[in-house]
């Protein structure tokens, strides 16, 4: 094999690697999905299910929170 053709045949596989990282680089940052990462379904979370735990449930204060004014207060 010629040096001119084995360096064809490096830049070919170079631009081959290139093109497939770049591939996968787009397709994470697409679906936002990275390793560790926890997706929330509104009852669980996926680190949940990998771990068999049971899922967690948000509480909402029935309450209302209503900030202290001045001009409620007598002077």
């Amino acid at each position: 094999m010629s040096i001119a053709a084995l360096g064809m045949a490096v830049a070919y596989l170079l631009i081959i690697v290139a093109g497939g990282i770049g591939a996968l680089v787009v397709t994470i940052w697409l679906f936002g999905e990275t390793p560790g990462a926890t997706t929330s379904t509104g009852r669980e979370t996926v680190k949940d299910l990998r771990h068999g735990s049971r899922p967690r449930v948000k509480s909402k204060s029935s309450a209302p929170v209503t900030p202290e004014r001045s001009e409620d207060k007598a002077a």
